[in-house]
């Protein structure tokens, strides 16, 4: 096992580099945050350290506060992620058509390895790929087209989850400027996906989504 010197080093030395960067440590989430007008950027580490080494994986997120705020004034009684939009950063890279530098899901030190070397293998991962995705997808119109477009029997890449896809993708489409025959359309698909997802208040969160967009799609009088 790594001995928590070691971990503190590495996770200091990435804490340096990100503050550098202008990045913001979230302790309870074990992220580093930063917040760009309307959007949130966020970087997740989690840690694993067993018997022979340290495992490091790694989540590029996005949050659109917009999204967020409406999705909480109106459902926000199922449990769904905090984020709208990404994945662990080989699923980013792969969505992308990015090269990650390594084959595994988790970056591995092992304790004769150097710090350093670790280190910047994560910063280059950092700067090759969740930077390009979050200067891309910090956009309402391209995200709504990933989460809301096909496959519609399987999850879209970096969609997060099914309860996401159903309750935060009318909104992203509302916010698209989708017409009123795609939106109709889209309700129904995910009125439909809805009635398949186990979650209580499920119904409740999904009528309200609808109605909110529905009333502020109304024609006017």
């Amino acid at each position: 096992m790594i001995s928590a010197s070691i971990r503190n080093e590495i996770e200091t030395a990435i804490l340096d580099a990100m503050h550098g960067r202008g990045w913001n440590y979230v302790k309870s989430l074990k992220a580093f945050r930063k917040d760009q007008e309307e959007w949130t950027c966020d970087c997740v580490l989690n840690f694993t350290n067993r018997k022979s080494h340290l495992a490091l994986r790694t989540g590029y997120y996005i949050t659109n506060k917009k999204i967020i705020l409406d999705w909480k004034s109106v459902a926000g009684h199922v449990a769904c992620t905090p984020y709208i939009f990404g994945g662990d950063d080989m699923a980013v890279a792969k969505h992308m058509g990015l090269n990650c530098s390594r084959k595994s899901i988790e970056q591995i030190f092992l304790e004769h390895e150097s710090i350093d070397k670790f280190h910047l293998q994560w910063i280059r991962d950092l700067e090759e790929i969740g930077i390009p995705f979050w200067e891309k997808y910090c956009s309402i119109d391209l995200i709504s087209h990933v989460v809301n477009g096909p496959p519609f029997d399987n999850m879209p890449p970096l969609a997060l989850s099914g309860v996401n896809r159903v309750l935060r993708g009318p909104l992203l489409a509302y916010y698209a400027k989708i017409g009123k025959k795609d939106m109709l359309e889209l309700l129904s698909r995910y009125e439909k996906i809805s009635k398949t997802i186990m979650a209580k208040d499920m119904d409740r969160d999904f009528s309200g989504i609808k109605n909110f967009i529905l009333e502020k799609m109304k024609d006017p009088a």
